[in-house]
């Protein structure tokens, strides 16, 4: 029994080890972000800068032209599917659901990642307004779950292809709350 005693306080001590770091740490979502953005751009995603004006879709003319787009492709596309039968676009529906609900759950990940140790450690005050919410790894995932929300507009075009009503509210969801 001293044996199995002494296994229980070894266990017991590299428990106390574990903390909401420590987990996370184990398999580094923010590691396999980083090495896939370095691939795809050649620098690291915290060296990624947020500038209004550069980086693409920060102004609001762009974002409105986005918007005009949109609107001009669902009222348009509403109006030109008028006379023809629905679209069966159940398998690129489904592939498009897949990869936007892979996105969002990646996203969520490296938001858990980054979010809880300054939680744990600082509270939510500091964790969300304080410093603790702006770091350059946070600025990156904020930006890739801005872009996120033009991916879903695609959502909508579903729907007018494959004959579905699409109400105002609708709209107006898919524009402002969807996430």
């Amino acid at each position: 029994m001293a044996g199995a005693g002494g296994i229980m306080a070894e266990l017991s001590s590299t428990m106390q080890t574990f903390t909401p770091t420590s987990l996370l740490q184990l398999a580094s979502p923010w590691q396999l972000l980083d090495k896939a953005w370095m691939t795809t751009l050649g620098y690291h995603a915290q060296d990624f800068q947020f500038t209004p004006g550069q980086t693409p879709l920060s102004t609001l003319m762009e974002t409105a032209i986005m918007l005009v787009v949109y609107y001009s492709v669902v009222l348009g596309g509403r109006e030109w599917m008028r006379t023809r039968p629905a679209f069966k676009l159940n398998t690129l529906f489904l592939i498009h659901n897949f990869y936007l609900t892979v996105i969002s759950g990646g996203l969520l990940v490296l938001f858990i990642q980054q979010l809880v140790p300054r939680l744990w450690s600082h509270g939510l005050y500091d964790g969300i307004c304080g410093a603790g919410g702006w770091t350059d790894k946070l600025v990156v995932l904020y930006y890739l779950n801005y872009l996120t929300k033009y991916l879903e507009f695609i959502d909508t075009y579903f729907l007018f292809l494959k004959k579905k009503p699409l109400s105002e509210s609708e709209k107006v969801y898919y524009i402002i709350f969807r996430d």
